[in-house]
Formats: C-alpha cells, sequence, structure tokens
C-alpha cells in the first residue's frame, strides 16, 4: 500500500466507514537484516514466543519501528526537519533573502546524502516476511509527519519501513537494546529526573514460578560494561521498598517491565562515589552479585596465559602474580565462574578448593554427554 491509501483507510477506518484500516505489509530483508531480528528475538521475546524463530512476530516489527522511527536516519523528512531548525539558528547573523538560499542548498544536499543511504539499504534482498502494521504506527504513517516521507520514498510504505528496519540491523547490539526496550529506557531516565524510586519487575524463565521477582531501586542511571555491550540500570537496589539499600545493577534485558513509585530516592554524595567507584573497579555487571573479596588463584598453561591477554569480556584484573604462571585475583564468584570456566584445559582453579571442584563436576557432566550410550 502506498502513503495516500494508508491516509485514506485510516480516516475511513476513524469515521466508522471501514471496520478497520488494511494493514498487512510484506517486506523483503536483506539476510544480515533478518538474522539480527532473529538473534534479537532470542534475546528480547519472552521464551513462549520463541518457539518459531522463521517466523518474524508482527509485535516486533512494530515495536522496532515505532521506537525507531523519529530518530532513524531513514525517516528522511523528519531528520531533514530537524536539520533545517538546527541550521536556521546558525544563520541567525545572515541577511534573510541569503539565509533563505543557504538554508535550501544545505538542506537539499542533507537529504540526498540521506537518501543515499537508504536507497543502499533498499537494495539488499533475502527473505520475505508478511506482518500487520498496529494501529500507533498506522496513525504515525497517516499523520503529517508520516506522510512527508512519501516524497523520499517515491509514495512506497513498505520501502520506508524496510529502511528503517534494516538500519535498526546495521546498529551495535547495546543500541539496538535501547531501542526496543525505549519504553523502559525512558522511564528509567524519568526515575532519575523525578528522584523516585524505580519498581523493577525481573522476567522469569520456563522453569521458574510465574510470579515476577521484584527489586526497588534509587537510580544512578543507565551504563553501559566496560566492553560497551550490554545496558544496565544501576544505583542503589532492594527487595523491600523500605528495605536495606545496596550498590546494584540489573540488565535491560533482565526486566520486565518498570514504573516509577511516588517514594523519594535520594542518593547521598558518598554512595553515588561508592558506586561509581565500584564500577570503575569491578564493571557495572558486577557490583550487585557479591563482594568483591573473593580470592581466586589460577595456574594458566603458555596458551591459558595468552588467552588471558587476549579475552578481554568479563576478564577481572590480577592483584599478584605469585610465581610462573599462578595469578591471584579478587574478584566476585559469578566473574571468577563467568571468565575461567571458559578456559577448560588451559587453566587450573588452585583456590578455593570449592571452586575447583565445582569446575571439575561441571567439565565431568559436560564430558559424560559425549560418552557412547
Amino acid at each position: 500500500m502506498n502513503f495516500e491509501g494508508m491516509k485514506n483507510e485510516y480516516e475511513q477506518w476513524q469515521k466508522g466507514e471501514k471496520d478497520r484500516a488494511e494493514n498487512k505489509q510484506r517486506m523483503n530483508v536483506s539476510d544480515y537484516a533478518y538474522l539480527v531480528l532473529q538473534n534479537d528475538m532470542l534475546v528480547f521475546l519472552p521464551q513462549d514466543d520463541q518457539r518459531n524463530l522463521d517466523k518474524i512476530p508482527s509485535g516486533f516489527i512494530n515495536q522496532i519501528f515505532r521506537n525507531f522511527r523519529k530518530t532513524a536516519n531513514s525517516s528522511v523528512a523528519n531528520k531533514v526537519h530537524d536539520k533545517e531548525i538546527e541550521y536556521d539558528n546558525l544563520l541567525t547573523r545572515v541577511k534573510s533573502s541569503d539565509k533563505r538560499k543557504i538554508l535550501s542548498i544545505l538542506t537539499e544536499k542533507y537529504a540526498s546524502d540521506l537518501m543515499e543511504e537508504a536507497e543502499e539499504r533498499l537494495k539488499e534482498k533475502g527473505n520475505s516476511f508478511s506482518f500487520r502494521i498496529d494501529k500507533d504506527n498506522i496513525q504515525y504513517l497517516a499523520s503529517e509527519d508520516g506522510q512527508a516521507e512519501k516524497r523520499y520514498y517515491k509514495d512506497n510504505i513498505t520501502h520506508y519501513l524496510k529502511a528503517v528496519i534494516e538500519e535498526y540491523a546495521e546498529l551495535p547490539y547495546a543500541e539496538r537494546e535501547c531501542i526496543y526496550y525505549k519504553e523502559m529506557v525512558d522511564e528509567i531516565d524519568m526515575s532519575v529526573k523525578d528522584k523516585k524510586v524505580l519498581k523493577i519487575f525481573l522476567k522469569k524463565g520456563r522453569n521458574e514460578s510465574k510470579k515476577s521477582s521484584i527489586k526497588y531501586m534509587k537510580v544512578l542511571g543507565c551504563y553501559r560494561d566496560k566492553e560497551y555491550l550490554y545496558n544496565y540500570v544501576a544505583g542503589l537496589m532492594s527487595d523491600d521498598r523500605k528495605g536495606t539499600w545496596s550498590p546494584g545493577a540489573i540488565r535491560l534485558t533482565s526486566m520486565a517491565s518498570c514504573e516509577r513509585l511516588e517514594q523519594p530516592a535520594f542518593i547521598s554524595k558518598e554512595n553515588v562515589e561508592l558506586i561509581i567507584a565500584l564500577m570503575k573497579k569491578q564493571g557495572v555487571q558486577y557490583i550487585s552479585v557479591g563482594s568483591n573479596d573473593y580470592k581466586v588463584v589460577v595456574k594458566f598453561t603458555s596458551r591459558g596465559e595468552k588467552m588471558y591477554q587476549r579475552v578481554l569480556h568479563l576478564r577481572p584484573l590480577y592483584i599478584n602474580k605469585r610465581e610462573d604462571k599462578v595469578y591471584e585475583f579478587h574478584c566476585s564468584k559469578f566473574q571468577a565462574e563467568s571468565y575461567f570456566f571458559k578456559f577448560g584445559p588451559e587453566v587450573r582453579i588452585l583456590e578455593p578448593v570449592s571452586l575447583a571442584e565445582e569446575f571439575r563436576n561441571r567439565y565431568m557432566a559436560a564430558a559424560n554427554q559425549y560418552l557412547p550410550k
């Protein structure tokens, strides 16, 4: 359907002349974009909705488009409008007649560059799927802002939608997280601005109770880990809204939803400094996992020592190098498990014995999976 047709359908629907607007679309995206969508579905969607990854749910596409349409470069008319305001403010001292000419030249060039990007995205073909545009996105596409994109996409709504989805797929994972969870990110930002306690409902797995776990947080802000891979909300956290508050962080994708309470969320200067210091020392993902006084002593093989120098993700910094290839670490137990377990035979846990036994049992259980039945 074209832009004009969508507008007419929506107007007839609003007047009661139709039961609903025609909203079914078929889109073909690049192989890369399709793979990104499938991977993001595995992380973002509830487990019950992950049974068929070959089917891209309409709600998934609608959420991406709804949350990204205002900031995407593929929304050319919207970006040109914002840029024109920016240029206009920069040219305040230029005569009106000259200003109009300069503005026209600059905005036309800017629009041309954006469309060149969009056209590259439209070239890639790979996988087709159908979906239905939801009411909010229909309303946007029928609005003045949505209809303004018509001139750039030759009155083809599917091309506009595809350009936005392809642009989304080009972004780093951490940015895609913030787009998909935009409503929660906005709520987190407002809790910081209003200095209100945030009530967080955590996701549950298939084998866990249907009742969501609940956390309360005096939010300092949203942060990414040192590798800029994932997003975390960090601050002072408690299991009870009136309970004891301590530094904590929750990964954005672990949250099912959140809401601001009326309860004030004051964080003292000392606690702000403590949280920031913990994030710098341990990484935001570890500030709520446990004490950093957990001592781990490991002996690397030559290859393991080289792996430690190369594998940066989740890597704890050593406190002491006792002897040849024996290192001492002070980190959380969770970090030690997450980092060293993947080294396999290239590392041996010397201390604590309980962690060494845990690794041994897990390796043996894995090896048993490969024994002849």
